[in-house]
């Protein structure tokens, strides 16, 4: 896991933050279609992938979920990281 994420994310990480993402992170495998984070709950942390891909919805005022993008390896939550600074509550839906 260190090694791909390394691979993944060290073009764009120091190499201090890199060592402290993997020293405190938590490494999940999840099956597909799973719900990583849902509407209302409060940001525990902030999802680095390796694998696979992250639908990110949001609900609108009728309560439609709308589409908003999808999270690759490489990338993380624009979404999460705002909530997670603020300690607000997820105001989106990560699946």
């Amino acid at each position: 896991m260190n090694d791909d994420f390394r691979k993944i994310y060290g073009a764009h990480l120091q190499p201090e933050l890199i060592k402290e993402i993997l020293d405190t992170s938590t490494y999940k495998v999840l099956p597909p279609k799973s719900e990583l984070m849902d509407y209302g709950d409060y940001i525990k942390g902030v999802p680095f992938l390796l694998s696979g891909a992250i639908k990110t919805l949001r609900k609108n005022e009728a309560g439609q979920e709308i589409f908003l993008y999808f999270i690759t390896p490489g990338e993380t939550c624009a979404m999460t990281l705002s909530c997670s600074l603020r300690m607000w509550m997820q105001s989106i839906s990560l699946q």
